[in-house]
């Protein structure tokens, strides 16, 4: 009889047990950048919903060199970002993959705190899934023999399992037209397209001393054109999240030749003032 009770404790408690423990998160393996390499001992898996994609779920595995909580980057407008800060607190490393939503890889950075060093990789090494499910990912990505970069080579060999941390933009929901922020945005795409310097100098603030200055038309000319490379031509604003003196707005709009570009912007309020902070914003062929 005691026996049977025990066993159905020790049962029940294991059943009650959440799945980060009953299936824990590990990574491990190496990224080698010349004569740098960081060894792993640890995995997060990061998923958001695409803006520029609907439907979509954009998927990020970090391999790191510390434990770091995947809660901190959740809602925050780089994922990157949450990892990173984590990680520059102990002068750790990563090396982050992206996952394609067909299950493929679609990019590799590999980041170091301390000594500082980044690089950039796509498409090369054996990338497999052994699990890729809404909540779970387990695979690995080898590259056995060393490639060359200039005069540098690396090389990897990363295995992952961890469980997938929901990481969808949070905040207070904005209406269409994105409230003030999205104002202020729409305000700041139409003073691109019309090279309305004037205008540009009273969103930009102090930075427009530097970028727009009043005594060198030619310059500020210059400086609006290149603008215009990362700027839509006209945009509207669906929605988006407030999160304080922050802003994400869900943009749409078309560039200068009629592509459309969909995806989301970061507004941030600096006094009274929304200006852009950052951008995530793609080309939508079709």
């Amino acid at each position: 009889m005691h026996r049977l009770v025990i066993a159905t404790l020790a049962s029940l408690c294991f059943a009650a047990l959440p799945a980060a423990v009953q299936a824990a998160s590990t990574g491990t393996g190496y990224f080698r950048m010349a004569d740098n390499k960081q060894e792993y001992k640890y995995a997060v898996a990061l998923a958001r919903d695409s803006v520029s994609e609907p439907g979509k779920r954009k998927l990020q595995i970090y391999l790191t060199t510390h434990p770091v909580d995947p809660a901190k980057a959740v809602g925050q407008f780089d994922l990157d970002q949450g990892i990173t800060e984590q990680l520059r607190e102990v002068n750790g490393g990563m090396t982050r993959i992206t996952v394609n939503p067909d299950g493929t890889e679609g990019g590799m950075w590999f980041w170091v705190s301390e000594p500082s060093d980044t690089f950039n990789t796509s498409g090369f090494g054996k990338f497999t899934l052994t699990t890729n499910t809404p909540t779970r990912v387990e695979g690995s990505h080898v590259l056995a023999e060393p490639e060359d970069f200039f005069d540098k080579t690396y090389q990897f060999d990363l295995k992952f399992a961890a469980d997938v941390t929901s990481a969808d933009f949070t905040g207070t929901a904005l209406p269409a037209g994105g409230g003030e922020a999205g104002k202020a945005y729409l305000d700041y795409v139409a003073a691109v397209a019309k090279g309305d310097a004037d205008a540009l100098r009273a969103q930009l603030g102090d930075s427009a001393e530097w970028m727009l200055p009043k005594d060198d038309p030619a310059a500020s000319k210059s400086y609006i054109e290149t603008l215009r490379f990362g700027v839509p031509a006209t945009a509207q604003v669906s929605g988006g999240w407030l999160q304080g003196d922050r802003a994400i707005l869900k943009v749409e709009g078309k560039d200068g030749d009629g592509n459309t570009q969909r995806g989301v912007v970061l507004m941030a309020k600096d006094g009274a003032h929304w200006r852009e902070e950052n951008k995530d914003m793609t080309t939508v062929w079709k």
